[in-house]
């Protein structure tokens, strides 16, 4: 997914299509997982961790 975004995402945020993604591929690329990669590591998943398991206790109290 940040293979595509980091093409995909310069030309929305640019509001253009150009080639600047592709020739900077390798530079941009490594960047933007890394920072993609730490978001998720400790933004996402722990809200959704938190958001599963109240959903399972909401479910597991209405079962009982």
């Amino acid at each position: 997914m940040s293979i595509f975004l980091t093409v995909f995402g310069t030309w929305i945020g640019q509001q253009h299509v150009s080639m600047q993604p592709l020739q900077h591929f390798f530079y941009l690329w490594p960047r933007n997982f890394s920072i993609s990669f730490a978001v998720e590591l400790l933004v996402a998943q722990p809200i959704a961790r938190l958001a599963m398991n109240r959903l399972h206790q909401h479910q597991t109290n209405a079962a009982s």
